[in-house]
């Protein structure tokens, strides 16, 4: 069941606050949300590093200009960000991300690894590990040759814990589901293993094919982890000459209240010539295969 989103206020307090109290003579004025709202972009940036092509070199590597200025216009740099795919962790965190992100992510022997990276507004926000010695990667999600989950519990610049919230980039390919569902399983199981009473947020690329969104929130459910799909209307958030899908997703507990999640141009058309990067050529030549999704959400 795909989440739906809710409204700051409720439908009822939208009610009460337009109702004037006759023996007053005044208007019903109710508190604002209290709890901590944040943006959240998730994005898969293909081969970066590499300049968008596995055989490549990091010499080859030309799409900084045009990842950063996309970033600015269509993403407006989110308070979390999360990115797949990346070769080169050190260079997105000087070009791309910058001095004003917490940048997360894991070392790997392999010099062509795809890495997931987690970054958080380091004005507003800490990451810290949910636990020291593993850092910030749960590695048995990678089963030894794929991607672990790159997680933290996200904090306020005071130090209150807000969330544990995670990133992940599981196995790609439409016949490696079961891959996949066991991935998820072990997230889960870790999930239920924390303990602490904070809400789950976990995106990425889910590289999702057929009803297995269904069988990944059934595997969450099975382990009493309360997380569920954020409200994805949009068809598409990978597209590359006439192949697309939708992999990208944003997961959150119930009582994280969540805009529907939102795709960046051109995943989903039509294409213009107002943009450039409305162009799925260009787009796909000077950014990347994905689009990134988004969402606002609200932390109680």
């Amino acid at each position: 069941m795909i989440q739906r989103p809710v409204p700051a206020v409720s439908l009822l307090l939208a009610l009460m606050l337009s109702v004037s109290t006759a023996a007053i003579g005044r208007q019903v004025v109710l508190p604002q949300f209290k709890g901590t709202t944040l943006t959240l972009m998730s994005f898969n940036v293909e081969w970066y590093g590499l300049g968008g092509d596995m055989t490549g070199k990091p010499a080859d590597e030309y799409r900084d200009k045009t990842i950063n200025e996309y970033v600015e216009i269509h993403a407006e740099r989110a308070d979390v960000m999360a990115f797949n795919e990346i070769v080169d962790v050190p260079r997105l965190k000087k070009v791309i991300t910058g001095k004003g992100y917490q940048c997360e992510s894991y070392e790997h022997n392999n010099s062509h690894h795809q890495h997931v990276v987690l970054c958080v507004n380091n004005k507003r926000f800490n990451l810290r590990p949910v636990n020291t010695k593993e850092g910030f990667a749960y590695q048995p999600v990678a089963m030894g040759k794929y991607r672990p989950l790159v997680y933290g519990i996200l904090e306020s610049k005071k130090g209150a814990p807000l969330a544990i919230i995670g990133a992940v980039h599981l196995k790609a390919q439409p016949d490696q589901g079961a891959i996949r569902l066991t991935q998820i399983r072990t997230i889960a199981k870790r999930f239920k293993a924390i303990g602490e009473d904070l809400p789950f947020i976990l995106t990425g690329d889910f590289n999702t094919f057929g009803d297995e969104v269904n069988e990944m929130e059934g595997a969450f459910a099975k382990e009493g982890v309360d997380i569920t799909p954020i409200e994805h209307p949009q068809l598409y958030t990978f597209r590359k000459g006439k192949m697309a899908s939708k992999f990208d997703w944003i997961w959150a507990s119930e009582g994280v209240h969540a805009d529907a999640v939102t795709v960046g141009i051109p995943c989903n058309g039509p294409e213009g010539k107002s943009d450039k990067y409305a162009s799925l050529t260009y787009y796909n030549e000077n950014v990347s295969d994905h689009c990134p999704v988004f969402t606002k959400l609200q932390i109680p």
